[in-house]
């Protein structure tokens, strides 16, 4: 402060000026920048496309002309000329061979292998045309190549191999294409833009040309070979113009923040001088005994000193007011006259009622879980003096205002006489000003005062419970986002604090009345923030009337374990799952019932109706996790020792599953098993390849037989065998689907629309009775409910056992009986082997599409209603899903992420990318600018 007052305001003021010039000046850097790479982006998705388009345009004329070179090749004639060698019959197959390709200089029937070029034969054999021939060796067709002689383009060269008994002779079909038939793109469909397709780097590699050459500067924008061919295409676009000059922009702007400056500088100044003068005219009224009631002043931080100058005129110590004086009149102590000063100053009103802002959202993480509002009972305000008055505030419970009742601390004195009266001569806003003697801004926020009424609750008898409809301010409604269709999720600080868990309880603890339920387990994943959350939560239930079970810190299968073991029937379990560690949430379930979609929503409308039951609950603790254990260890029976690597993720399943493998016999080396709701090691999320680098690693190291990877809360499952292949769920469900059905003949068993089509296959040909159904744990659960399937899995690795399990989602159990199943192969094989049995095909894993819900969801409307499948069956579970002979693509809308979700198999790789660039076109129609990378 001594430096800022020897340096003088004028230098201050310069030097903020210059400050707010250069980050003005860094922002319009900033911001022109941001343009300028939005642009090039833009400009080189553009590109993209064209390039795209290009292609598919010659990959489509490069499929029908190998379609039609492999189908002469397969021709009986083709054939049989190839044994025979018969000239005769040559020209015959000829005038057969033309009416495949008219146009064409020449074809070609070759049965010998050349080993060096030559201009002897049917047609002149260069280096690039052995190699097209070489590559017929080990396929049925060669990659297209245009054959150059002289420096000149001579033929584009298409060869077939010709399907013979003996496999050992060789014989192929050679078709030599004109050169103009691969000018297949007009020109005009290409503005602003320089296309080549060459052959190779070289300049005499430049086969065709499209748009203006003028473009071509420099290295191509773009530069993407043509699958199927030795040619690849290279694109210019037109630069990107500079535009005006930055400094054309930014001087006029830092002149007119300079004049603002200097003119605001001017005015403060003259106002600061009016303000000087109305003082000096108070301080001379003092000294000539005429003090007015009356100075007004500009700068609400004089205000102090006006009411100091005030007060210097009562010559002594006064008496406070008596109880039954109007309220508009203040008595002043001259002992604490300079105490209220700084109070006038220092609080105004804004800041006041900013003070009384909502405040509990703090997240305590060692605070016990007692019957307690969230009010620390130990902290109260700082003392206020505001003359010889006490303050009783009470609040009633149906009202937001604060009622104030003033008192007399003092001894009153019959001299009254002695007692100077000033009436006050403040405007309305000015008498506002005086209230901050009332400082609420150290008081935390009183749930009990406003939103949740606990001291009425509390007051109750246990067994009484009646509902209330008190909803909260707009202010303290939670964010209706994070009711999900399966369970609730979102950001702690942002969209779960403690307040908004508490409100959710009440309502969950609410709708278990309305069912008829009134006991709850309730379990905690490892993160930091999973205890207070949990404690929150519980708190919230138990107001509403209903017990509370508390499990501790446990895997998610443990507590619909418990729901069965305890017969409560209903449980919440407070977890992130998966999710990034800021994430948090909560699964639910209610007299047996999962919850889901609108079910999970109607949470959110009972709070904003403040529909809340009022009781008063108890909480007990109780650890089922032995039981748990002893319950799988008794169902689980291995034929033989197996060697697990176990990778937990620093998730709370670490607590379990390397006791229960340990238990039912398996040798087990445990990875990243400490609990840590940090994840300093890796995402527990084993759905992610990235996710399984170290369980791969040391499942190779140490000869394990088998590694086994569960998420955060311990319901999805992840797999590698000994050679760090990932064994993904819908295979494992192969190996599931045909083990329950030998038991169970007949049963039902469900996979979601995400899962591999040779599912549906497998199950009838065991025995059983498929169902694809949509995505999500929760909706999984309750159709299995409805179906009695006594199996189900999801894509995400979330396995549901119901012929000797409870039919919920457990990674600990399927990793049991996976290891059984292993363990009891009559013919030994190993994990490797058996895995290696199962069929496979080419597919993607599953790919996110970063797009908000309420845009997603009319995305996918409008891609359904002109969804064209060229042939494919449709199915709309979730999503759109078409299933082809020889694969299937799937898009949907991601219920756990702002995103799109897909997915695609096939066969092989070239019907995998066809169903891919279907689906990229259809989806491209809705919205042009969509990037897909698949």
């Amino acid at each position: 402060m001594a430096m800022m007052e020897k340096l003088g305001s004028k230098f201050v003021s310069v030097l903020l000026l210059l400050v707010m010039l250069l980050g003005v000046s860094a922002a319009v850097v900033f911001i022109n920048t941001q343009a300028n790479t939005t642009q090039q982006n833009t400009q080189r998705e553009k590109s993209q496309q064209i390039v795209n388009a290009v292609i598919a345009s010659y990959q489509q004329q490069i499929k029908e002309w190998q379609q039609t070179a492999l189908s002469l090749a397969e021709l009986t004639e083709t054939k049989q000329l190839a044994n025979t060698k018969n000239i005769y019959d040559v020209d015959d197959w000829k005038n057969l061979a033309n009416r495949f390709f008219p146009s064409a200089k020449a074809i070609c029937l070759i049965t010998r292998e050349y080993d060096a070029p030559t201009n002897e034969g049917c047609l002149p054999i260069s280096y690039v045309s052995l190699k097209s021939l070489r590559q017929i060796t080990t396929q049925t067709q060669a990659d297209v190549a245009m054959i150059m002689q002289d420096g000149k383009a001579d033929h584009i060269l298409l060869a077939a191999r010709v399907p013979l008994d003996d496999k050992q002779q060789y014989a192929a079909v050679a078709i030599a294409l004109k050169p103009t038939d691969i000018q297949l793109i007009n020109p005009g469909l290409v503005p602003d833009a320089y296309i080549e397709i060459s052959q190779g780097d070289l300049p005499t590699g430049l086969l065709t040309t499209i748009g203006d050459s003028q473009y071509k500067q420099a290295e191509p924008v773009i530069s993407q070979p043509i699958p199927n061919s030795y040619w690849q295409v290279k694109l210019w676009s037109v630069t990107t113009s500079a535009g005006t000059p930055l400094w054309l922009f930014l001087a006029p702007v830092m002149i007119l923040i300079v004049l603002i400056w200097m003119l605001r500088d001017w005015w403060q100044t003259k106002l600061l001088h009016s303000d000087a003068n109305r003082l000096e005219e108070q301080l001379r009224d003092l000294q000539e005994v005429k003090l007015k009631t009356k100075y007004p002043l500009v700068f609400s931080e004089l205000y102090g000193v006006r009411e100091l100058i005030q007060q210097l005129a009562i010559p002594e110590k006064k008496r406070a007011l008596p109880v039954e004086e109007p309220l508009n009149t203040f008595v002043i102590d001259e002992t604490e006259t300079l105490e209220r000063s700084e109070t006038l100053v220092e609080t105004p009103p804004e800041v006041r009622e900013e003070s009384e802002s909502y405040d509990s959202d703090v997240i305590d993480y060692d605070r016990p879980y007692e019957q307690e509002s969230f009010v620390d009972e130990d902290s109260t305000a700082p003392e206020q003096h505001v003359s010889s008055l006490s303050l009783d505030e009470t609040v009633a419970n149906n009202s937001d205002l604060l009622e104030l009742k003033l008192t007399d601390d003092e001894t009153p004195t019959d001299d009254v006489e002695t007692s100077v009266f000033i009436e006050p001569e403040f405007s309305a806003t000015e008498k506002l000003s005086l209230e901050p003697e009332i400082d609420l801004s150290s008081e935390p926020y009183d749930e009990t005062k406003e939103i949740f009424h606990e001291d009425t609750q509390q007051s109750l008898p246990a067994t009484e419970k009646k509902l209330e409809l008190n909803p909260p301010s707009a202010q303290h409604l939670p964010d209706e986002a994070i009711f999900r269709a399966y369970d609730i999720r979102g950001i702690v600080g942002e969209q779960l604090t403690v307040p908004v868990m508490t409100l959710i309880g009440r309502a969950v603890g609410s709708q278990m009345i309305a069912q008829g339920v009134t006991e709850l387990v309730v379990g905690h994943d490892g993160r930091l923030s999973s205890q207070p959350l949990a404690k929150a939560f519980m708190r919230g239930v138990t107001n509403t009337g209903c017990n509370v079970i508390d499990l501790g810190q446990v895997p998610t299968p443990v507590v619909y374990f418990a729901c069965e073991y305890l017969k409560t029937r209903s449980g919440a379990m407070i977890t992130g799952s998966h999710n990034p560690a800021n994430y948090n949430g909560i699964k639910l379930v209610i007299a047996g019932k999962t919850l889901e979609g609108d079910e999970v929503h109607a949470l959110y409308r009972r709070i904003k109706q403040g529909a809340f039951e009022t009781g008063r609950g108890n909480i007990t603790a109780n650890d089922v996790t032995e039981a748990y254990v002893q319950r799988i260890k008794s169902d689980i029976k291995l034929e033989r020792k197996l060697k697990v690597v176990v990778d937990c993720g620093n998730g709370v399943a670490g607590k379990v599953l390397p006791k229960v493998l340990k238990e039912i016999g398996c040798n087990v080396i445990e990875l990243f098993c400490e609990v840590d709701g940090r994840f300093p090691n890796h995402h527990p999320n084993p759905g992610e390849p990235e996710n399984l680098k170290s369980l791969i690693s040391e499942v190779k190291s140490t000869g394990a037989e088998l590694g086994i990877a569960v998420d955060g809360d311990g319901d999805r499952l992840g797999v590698v065998d000994t050679e760090g292949n990932i064994i993904w769920p819908d295979q494992l469900m192969i190996l599931f689907s045909r083990a329950v059905l030998e038991k169970s003949p007949g049963a039902t068993v469900l996979y979601d629309v995400k899962s591999t089509s040779l599912l549906e296959g497998v199950i009838r040909f065991a025995g059983g009775e498929p169902m694809m159904v949509p995505s999500g744990h929760s909706v999984i659960k309750n159709k299995m409910q409805q179906y009695n399937a006594a199996l189900a899995a999801e894509m995400s690795g979330h396995f549901f056992f119901n012929d000797r399990w409870y039919g919920f989602d457990d990674a600990t159990y399927a990793a049991a009986r996976l290891v059984e199943l292993l363990s009891a192969d009559p013919m030994t094989r190993t994990p490797t082997q058996l895995f290696a049995e199962i069929s496979q095909r080419v597919s993607t894993p599953e790919i996110m599409v970063n797009m908000p819900y309420p845009e997603a969801k009319r995305f996918m409307t409008t891609l359904l209603s002109n969804f064209n499948a060229e042939g494919g069956d449709i199915s709309t579970v979730d999503g759109i899903r078409v299933d082809y002979a020889d694969g299937w693509g799937l898009v949907r809308i991601s219920n756990t992420l702002p995103a799109l979700t897909l997915r695609f198999e096939a066969t092989n790789d070239v019907e995998l990318e066809r169903i891919k660039q279907l689906f990229i076109e259809q989806m491209q129609q809705v919205k042009p600018t969509l990037t897909l990378k698949l």
